[in-house]
């Protein structure tokens, strides 16, 4: 098998696994391959992380400040391999936006959220009486 042949392959095996997250990174912790199990897992786009963050990202806060992180890393650079558990850091959720609060229809000035919002913020849905 050539080289292109077994480069296909690879790719082949990174993009048909789907169930598990399978990261490549350089000896300095970039990430350079992402699959749909990562995406999936860790919910990053490729193209979002892929040559653009340090795997660091993904270890969990506190794994990074006491030097856990690190110390995989050298233990790859080492040895060539790393074997253990993660905690994983899920990409946090992106903020919902916020509906904007409608005129008030009688002109008096106030206005009111959508849904149930108004009753936890202490704002009251009202209306104006119709004039004939």
């Amino acid at each position: 098998m050539g080289l292109a042949e077994q480069a296909a392959f690879l790719n082949s095996i990174l993009e048909s696994s789907t169930e598990y997250s399978i990261v490549a990174k350089d000896l300095d912790g970039t990430i350079l391959a992402w699959n749909e199990g990562a995406r999936r897992i860790y919910g990053y786009e490729a193209g979002d992380i892929v040559g653009k963050a340090s795997a660091f990202l993904l270890h969990h806060p506190e794994d990074v400040k006491s030097g856990r992180a690190r110390a995989i890393l050298e233990e790859v650079r080492n040895t060539g391999k790393w074997e253990g558990v993660l905690r994983r850091v899920p990409r946090p959720p992106a903020p919902a936006p916020r509906p904007a609060a409608p005129a008030d229809p009688g002109g008096g000035g106030r206005g009111a959220l959508p849904g149930d919002a108004g009753e936890r913020t202490g704002m009251r849905r009202h209306s104006s009486p119709r004039r004939g």
